[in-house]
C-alpha cells in the first residue's frame, strides 16, 4: 500500500518510527492530542492505574521513552524529576528524552 503525504499531513501529532513511518493509532484510541507534548505523558502515566487504558498505556510509554519503571509511582517520580528538562525529539526516535544535568549552562 503506498501512502500519500495527506496521510502524514493530516496526523502529523501522531507520526512515530517503528522500522518505517507509522501513525500511532493507540495513542489516538485514547483521545491525546499529539505524541509531542509532555501533556501526552502525564495522561499516559495517569492511565497506568484505569484498568481500561493500562495495556495501552504502558505500551505507549515505552515506545515514546527510553525509560522502564515496574510501577505507576516509579513512572510518576521519574516525570515529576524530570519535567522540566524533558523534550520531544523526532530526530532522536520520536521519543520524549531528559536533557542530561549540567547540559544546559543555566545563568
Amino acid at each position: 500500500m503506498k501512502l500519500h503525504g495527506k496521510y502524514y499531513r493530516d496526523d502529523f501529532k501522531f507520526i512515530y518510527r517503528d522500522q518505517s513511518f507509522l501513525i500511532d493509532n493507540e495513542l489516538k484510541s485514547l483521545g491525546l492530542n499529539s505524541n509531542r507534548e509532555t501533556e501526552t505523558l502525564e495522561r499516559l502515566i495517569s492511565l497506568l492505574e484505569d484498568e481500561k487504558h493500562a495495556d495501552t498505556a504502558w505500551l505507549l510509554l515505552a515506545r515514546y521513552t527510553n525509560q522502564s519503571f515496574e510501577s505507576p509511582e516509579q513512572w510518576q517520580s521519574w516525570f515529576e524529576n524530570n519535567k522540566e528538562s524533558i523534550f520531544f525529539s523526532d530526530v532522536g526516535g520520536y521519543a520524549f528524552l531528559v536533557v542530561p544535568e549540567g547540559y544546559i549552562d543555566e545563568k
